[in-house]
């Protein structure tokens, strides 16, 4: 007997297939065989270029900032200090780095500890962001400690880069950010006498071979589909181009490079802007390194072409109409920790993009993530946050002064590969002025644990309607990406009047279920003057069914009391009631992400009913703020 449902997939992945730029896959693969069998035995430049880097050598930028910004300035030496000692945080999590060599990988792997499992955990360890804070304290102070640890740590490099390994998974992505990091060590130890000496040409032969790793290992696979991964991979080429102009392989790095964030910009993004990997961090992550490569051009007397700072300024603003009134975007999707600007990592803040404001406002305050752009007046008049756009993309969104909802009508992401995807179709997000309320939760992608990483994705625990306890797209247990369905979702129309705002969406990702199809069409409707949103979903088609709705809200803001059917939320802000047509709600302790692997505790509302052939149910959220 045939499966209809792996047919499906099958049916999917060969259209995907066919329906990618095969050609260019395959150039790629015959790419990739002739560098990595190329002796390249090319002279190392004796330096960095002098003006390369985005801020002056004196970096009176940071200077003035910290002398503003003492509180920052004395987390800042605490971490500088901690390295000296050979001790950093990731994510929240104080480790030794000497623990954290490549070659104890495997090792390391075997802990019962979820961060040891997680791929991203290491990256960011070898990514080495944390180069720039010392850096900066050395600075600062003019302390010969910073300067001592940063210069065994590079002549270390090789224990903390897996392109010297065979023992754990890595990608010309991570290689490029590695190379922006290490970067700054010729801007901060330039006077340095033992750097000149001893360090220099180390640190050259670093950067130099991680540029050839990613020239050798450009990250697009057989069928030809280029993601994040890509133009992370030519952002790090042009950018090791600009810091060794005279280098006989910049100026291929430099054409490379380009060509393909010319074409990124074309095919993974909409026309108004939004990434389509369907996850708001990865999108902000690659905006990150867009500006960061037109800082550079800039900074470096590089023609910039038009389309660059044009679609930069769609991105940027993209990313502003996805993100909530208190500054954090929306966590739909894959939401792995992240981020290529500098900051001092505080908890809780991680998806704060106050920075942008940067950006945008005339008065330019700086924050510790712009610091690098004081000297690049072509950015900072890059954005505009007037936009008042219900719709951007495929999300729907809808703001007043006390609340923010955030739709998700997504079909799957990747040109239907669904890198990042989750189950969360037609999902939503609800937030007032300074809180969350119901939130998507945070993402453990890259772990080892699959059985955190599918319970991450599943259909229950995003905010919308799953039946018969199925995935609205079934994915692969043991595979970490490759989400394939045959799903169509559709906004259906957008109304606002001077009384209420509403949306219309739907799917019918659930064709195959065992005892019928069913449809979901799913309205959101805000009343105005009542501070009242309504969802309501109609499920359509035939067959016995059982429909839950689980909600999550986060502990650490909100207190919870029964009030008959009717859940009643409530802090020093205001309070929310919630009902549901489908009967009372039950709730569950459950947890959401804080900062990447930071579990905080979170209630999981749920409420369930059966029913024959069709459904109406009606969730009410009522908000009165004190």
């Amino acid at each position: 007997m045939i499966n209809t449902a792996k047919l499906d997939l099958y049916i999917k992945g060969a259209r995907l297939v066919l329906g990618a730029n095969i050609f260019l896959g395959l150039y790629h693969r015959l790419r990739r065989i002739v560098i990595q069998n190329k002796a390249n035995v090319l002279t190392l430049p004796e330096k960095i270029s002098e003006n390369a880097l985005l801020l002056d050598k004196d970096a009176q930028a940071v200077v003035k900032y910290f002398e503003e910004n003492k509180k920052q300035k004395k987390q800042l030496l605490e971490a500088a200090d901690n390295f000296c000692e050979g001790r950093i945080r990731v994510y929240q999590k104080d480790i030794i780095l000497e623990k954290f060599t490549v070659e104890k990988f495997q090792e390391n792997n075997k802990s019962p500890d979820v961060y040891c499992k997680d791929l991203r955990f290491y990256w960011e360890i070898y990514r080495a962001r944390y180069v720039f804070t010392i850096a900066i304290a050395y600075r600062l102070t003019h302390d010969e400690k910073y300067a001592a640890s940063l210069m065994e740590y590079v002549k270390r490099w090789k224990q903390f880069s897996p392109i010297c390994s065979n023992y754990m998974r890595y990608n010309g992505m991570e290689a490029a950010i590695k190379i922006i990091n290490l970067s700054w060590l010729e801007l901060f130890l330039a006077e340095n006498s033992r750097y000149q000496s001893e360090v220099r040409s180390i640190l050259v032969d670093c950067i130099i071979q991680h540029a050839r790793y990613i020239d050798a290992n450009y990250d697009i696979p057989l069928y030809g589909l280029e993601s994040n991964h890509s133009i992370f991979c030519a952002g790090g080429l042009i950018y090791a181009a600009l810091l060794f102009p005279e280098y006989k392989e910049s100026r291929k790095w430099y054409r490379f490079g380009m060509r393909v964030v010319e074409r990124a910009l074309k095919t993974q993004f909409s026309k108004d802007g939004v990434n389509f990997e369907s996850s708001p961090q990865y999108h902000r992550l690659v905006f990150e390194l867009l500006v960061i490569l037109l800082a550079m051009l800039h900074r470096n007397q590089k023609t910039v072409p038009d389309y660059l700072p044009e679609s930069i300024k769609k991105i940027g603003e993209a990313l502003i109409s996805l993100k909530h009134t208190d500054n954090s975007i929306a966590k739909f999707g894959d939401n792995d920790g992240g981020r290529l600007f500098y900051s001092l990592d505080e908890a809780g803040r991680f998806s704060n993009i106050e920075y942008f404001d940067w950006f945008c406002l005339d008065a330019h305050k700086p924050f510790f993530e712009t610091l690098i752009f004081e000297n690049i007046p072509q950015v900072k008049n890059l954005l505009s946050n007037k936009s008042k756009k219900f719709r951007i993309g495929d999300y729907i969104t809808y703001k007043n002064s006390q609340l923010s909802l955030i739709i998700t009508a997504n079909n799957i992401g990747t040109r239907g590969k669904g890198n990042h995807q989750h189950n969360d179709f037609l999902s939503f997000e609800l937030y007032t002025k300074t809180s969350p309320f119901i939130v998507d939760r945070w993402s453990f992608c890259y772990t080892g644990d699959k059985e955190i990483r599918n319970r991450d994705r599943s259909t229950y625990i995003h905010n919308n309607i799953q039946i018969d306890g199925r995935e609205i797209v079934e994915f692969e247990e043991n595979r970490l990406f490759e989400m394939l369905g045959d799903i169509k979702v559709k906004i259906n129309k957008i109304e606002d009047d001077t009384e209420r705002w509403l949306a219309a969406v739907q799917h019918d990702g659930y064709k195959d279920l065992e005892n019928g199809p069913q449809k979901n069409v799913r309205t959101f409707e805000v009343l105005k003057g009542q501070n009242v949103v309504k969802v309501k979903d109609f499920l359509n088609g035939i067959g016995n069914h059982s429909a839950t709705l689980a909600l999550l809200i986060p502990k650490r803001c909100w207190s919870i009391a029964q009030k008959g059917q009717a859940v009643v939320f409530t802090n020093d802000e205001g309070s929310f009631t919630i009902e549901s047509t489908m009967g009372e709600f039950e709730v569950e302790e459950s947890f959401i992400g804080q900062n990447f692997l930071d579990a905080v505790p979170a209630y999981l509302c749920f409420v369930k009913t059966d029913y024959r052939n069709s459904l109406s149910t009606e969730l009410t959220i009522q908000y009165e703020q004190k």
